[in-house]
């Protein structure tokens, strides 16, 4: 019987970029949307970017 592919664990995507591009991106791109890109959550995403100290536009 043929595993149920809905059912098969899939390997996380990795993303590469450089904090450069990261920084940039923070600055025209919602970060709701780059979370979603980046599989993460916008507090994941928010911490990623604190720890490689990626300022991150206020809110509003």
């Amino acid at each position: 019987m043929d595993p149920d592919p809905q059912e098969t664990p899939t390997a996380p995507t990795v993303i590469r970029t450089t904090r450069l591009a990261l920084y940039e991106r923070v600055w025209v791109t919602p970060v709701r949307d780059l979370a979603r890109e980046f599989g993460l959550s916008s507090g994941g995403f928010s911490a990623l970017c604190r720890r490689e100290e990626i300022p991150l536009p206020v809110q509003g």
